[in-house]
């Protein structure tokens, strides 16, 4: 046995040994995620069952995790789920991880009170254009992504959380695609689309470089800000007359997104910053 005894104490400091690279409260978090999900326990239960006696089966599956998070594979993929803006969302290598700051952007866009037709390009797990139908339950909203397996995942939870919203297969850069001529006076485009430059790989962790999804994340180093200006494209004309734009943003092109907007005719540009500090997201008005 890998473990003192099979109590869930033990288990816990072979977890936190064999993990020491991750700070106490990723740890905490994971901790508690695993095993809330594993005995369906609240977290007053798990507080309550410190000796509490795991099986063989039990064991097993925390050293499993164990395991993963060694090969730096993210907890999300290993959890099979995450959560975000009060949603659960399902959580695999399809799509990318639904990240805080993009809370921060759905949360903008809520202050605005009348969108009735909002569209989500590159819409990936589906996590945007899912927690804006939360806020605007009337609305009609879409998702569009060129990976079908981003759309079937981003499928699999509008019917998780029982909400309507219908995503579609289409390439933000080909913008003569057949999908586009349907779309129409829109009150709101919103896009988190790849934005990375490829000579940036060296720079990132291992968790995100090996197993999250390149063609969601990366572009053409020559290019960086090729889908924001594809996709103000697309806004400049599929947006009704004082419709709004979201972008989330790599924050060392944001002049250059700026610019570019300024150029085509959209307004009052706003960029908030991120927990960072950082220039992360971006409104405009047609």
């Amino acid at each position: 046995m890998f473990v003192k005894d099979n109590t869930l104490n033990s288990a816990k400091a072979y977890f936190y040994e064999r993990l020491e690279g991750f700070s106490e409260s990723e740890l905490k978090l994971m901790w508690t995620e695993i095993i809330c999900k594993r005995f369906n326990w609240s977290r007053a239960d798990l507080l309550m069952n410190a000796d509490f006696r795991l099986s063989e089966s039990d064991l097993l599956f925390i050293r499993s995790y164990v395991k993963r998070l060694q090969n730096n594979e993210p907890f999300q993929y290993i959890l099979g789920e995450t959560e975000f803006y009060g949603l659960t969302l399902k959580c695999d290598n399809r799509a990318l991880i639904p990240r805080p700051e993009t809370e921060e952007l759905v949360d903008w866009i809520s202050e605005n009170k009348d969108i009735q037709k909002a569209l989500d390009i590159c819409s990936g797990s589906g996590c945007i254009a899912l927690a804006l139908k939360t806020v605007y339950k009337s609305a009609s909203i879409f998702g569009v992504d060129i990976s079908e397996d981003a759309n079937n995942l981003a499928r699999e939870n509008a019917l998780l959380n029982k909400l309507e919203v219908s995503f579609e297969t289409a390439d933000a850069l080909n913008t003569n695609a057949e999908f586009w001529k349907s779309v129409a006076d829109l009150d709101l485009i919103v896009s988190n689309p790849p934005y990375i430059p490829e000579n940036e790989k060296t720079e990132m962790a291992a968790n995100v470089l090996d197993f999250e999804p390149h063609l969601a994340l990366f572009v053409e180093n020559d290019s960086p800000i090729i889908f924001y200006q594809r996709i103000a494209d697309l806004a400049k004309e599929k947006l009704r007359s004082g419709g709004l734009l979201y972008f989330e943003l790599h924050h060392l092109f944001s002049k250059e997104v700026i610019a570019y907007l300024e150029k085509i005719g959209f307004k009052q540009i706003e960029i908030r910053q991120d927990l960072q500090g950082k220039n992360r997201m971006l409104k405009a008005v047609k």
